[in-house]
């Protein structure tokens, strides 16, 4: 075996010159655990920024369908006049009771709900559009209904759901029966 000496006064082997010649770069293994670590990453961050916002209008609109097929069916069940009720912020489920229209209380369900972030809602009751109100002195706030009667019959409507952020939408129809039919429109259609 062949020594040198380094410009530093260190003596050299070939064998040493081969080892540091082989350690110069990155094994295809290292750089691969790399990469797997980058991944999981940014698939977390991707996580922690949320959902999309196309994603959210068609979660609200599939909830909505459900909890509207839901309360008319109870309606029909429990031998009771109820209603679907908008606020300018989000939705609630009323029921006729002692000569008044009241909140649904102690079901979880029927609960009322606020829309998320970002959600506009439109809302056509028998084929009119509908304006949601703010409360004022004069007058109170307009809150449209629809009606789901004990006799399974539901007021025609028409429910869309829009994402303020990017425009795509989900339009939810109602008959008379009680079918509740969802589409998307806007963006979310021409994916």
């Amino acid at each position: 075996m062949k020594l040198d000496v380094g410009f530093d006064g260190v003596p050299r082997c070939d064998a040493c010159k081969l080892l540091k010649a082989r350690n110069a770069g990155f094994t295809l293994l290292e750089i691969l655990v790399v990469i797997v670590i980058i991944g999981i990453i940014l698939s977390f961050a991707s996580l922690s920024i949320g959902r999309s916002t196309d994603r959210v209008v068609q979660e609200e609109s599939q909830r909505l369908a459900g909890l509207i097929t839901l309360a008319a069916q109870e309606a029909v069940l429990q031998s009771r006049e109820m209603a679907l009720q908008f606020t300018p912020g989000g939705y609630e489920f009323v029921v006729f009771d002692k000569d008044q229209w009241r909140r649904i209380s102690g079901d979880d369900t029927l609960r009322e709900r606020r829309l998320p972030e970002g959600v506009r809602l439109d809302i056509n009751v028998e084929g009119e559009a509908v304006a949601l109100g703010k409360a004022d002195a004069e007058k109170p706030a307009s809150q449209p209904r629809i009606y789901l009667l004990s006799s399974g019959e539901v007021t025609p409507f028409q429910i869309t759901l829009q994402s303020k952020a990017n425009g795509s939408s989900y339009q939810l129809k109602g008959d008379v029966g009680g079918r509740v039919e969802m589409s998307e429109t806007g963006n979310a259609a021409k994916r």
